[in-house]
């Protein structure tokens, strides 16, 4: 099992705490637990996995904090967390996941603020935790001269947003511009019957 890259045990039903020797696959890049009825604390040396990209230990009954030294799998590139009983503050540690493209913490008990995150798509990831800020300040610094994550993800949706009216109107241009036609056809026919 040393030498295992893949663990994919989502909706199984399974129990109990996480065993603390999942720590030990230290060649695992995929670990797949959501969906399932894990409870207890996250272990801490999950961190010790540092070839680890896919990380979901989503919709499980799983409490405690979120363990600081999970930033140490720095190859992490979604992390799920959501729909457990996590509480305590996100991890300052999170924001040097430089490679962390998807996060969801939503729909648990986490409290204080968001650090700024390097690759935060929207807000959604953190809602459903009563105490926690919905979304960074947005006065805050973004992490060594990066562009704040959600203002960028702001100007997308801007832009996208604004693609979308004018690919409307033109839409709407076209066919009032189609039934004007069909309208002096039919006037013009009418003139010559008449």
């Amino acid at each position: 099992l040393i030498n295992l890259n893949y663990l994919d045990l989502k909706e199984n039903q399974l129990f109990g705490s996480l065993p603390g020797q999942l720590g030990d696959l230290k060649s695992l890049n995929s670990l797949l637990l959501g969906r399932n009825n894990f409870t207890g604390k996250i272990p801490s040396n999950l961190s010790q996995l540092t070839s680890l990209k896919v990380l979901d230990l989503s919709e499980n009954k799983i409490s405690g904090e979120i363990p600081s030294t999970l930033a140490n799998a720095n190859k992490l590139q979604i992390l799920l967390l959501h729909h457990n009983f996590l509480n305590g503050n996100i991890p300052e540690s999170f924001s040097t996941l430089s490679r962390l493209m998807e996060l969801d913490l939503s729909y648990n008990n986490l409290t204080g603020r968001i650090p700024p995150l390097q690759h935060v798509q929207d807000c959604e990831s953190f809602q459903g935790n009563k105490f926690l800020h919905s979304c960074p300040d947005p006065y805050s610094l973004p992490p060594a001269g990066l562009p704040y994550p959600l203002d960028v993800h702001k100007s997308r949706k801007h832009s996208k947003m604004k693609s979308l009216i004018i690919a409307t109107a033109a839409s709407v241009s076209v066919v009032l511009g189609v039934l004007l036609v069909i309208l002096y056809g039919v006037t013009i026919v009418r003139k010559g019957l008449g």
